[in-house]
């Protein structure tokens, strides 16, 4: 697939039938969970198939040495830094957003040197890590401070980032973000 090439888009169950997950969901919800959940277990495809066809990496001094070093330096280029961003994201990367989008690797820095949206601040809290043979998955909530169109916002979503082990070291394969609902009172 080229980066920042679109999904097609998949037809989504009616309202009140059951998703992919199994649960009773409005057609909205639905297909948002149905675009976000094929486009990231195909990441999840991708990211073992490289995992087979990785030999032992070696290490350039731009590219992350560690999945950790990898996942610490991704989230302080997303306050600004595209350069040292760029060589973080694998050539095929996915990023299903919030919104139920999917951008390449292309079209989120396009969308990120265009300036439109700004991180000022993101603090990561990991809740787990899985590790397989040269891929490394990891999942956790972000707390994010940013500007869209020159207006401040605040966010807390949840994250998986897919981490591939290549020659050049570790890059991110795929990343999908979700901002939970709020909770009845």
């Amino acid at each position: 697939m080229a980066s920042g090439a679109p999904i097609a888009r998949q037809p989504c169950p009616p309202a009140g039938e059951r998703g992919p997950t199994g649960m009773v969901v409005g057609r909205q919800r639905a297909c948002r969970t149905l675009r976000i959940g094929r486009a990231f277990i195909a990441s999840l495809g991708i990211a073992a198939l490289a995992a087979c066809q990785i030999g032992p990496a070696t290490r350039a001094g731009r590219f992350a040495a560690t999945a950790e070093d990898a996942e610490a330096r991704f989230l302080s280029a997303l306050t600004g830094d595209i350069g040292a961003l760029e060589p973080l994201l694998a050539d095929d990367f996915l990023y299903a957003t919030s919104e139920g989008t999917v951008l390449g690797k292309t079209a989120l820095l396009e969308h990120l040197r265009s300036g439109v949206t700004r991180v000022e601040r993101i603090t990561a809290e990991e809740l787990g890590k899985l590790r397989h043979e040269g891929v490394v998955v990891t999942m956790g909530h972000l707390a994010v401070e940013a500007r869209h169109e020159g207006k401040s916002f605040q966010v807390r979503s949840r994250y998986v980032h897919v981490w591939i082990e290549t020659a050049d070291g570790w890059q991110l394969l795929a990343r999908e973000s979700d901002v939970p609902a709020p909770r009845p009172r």
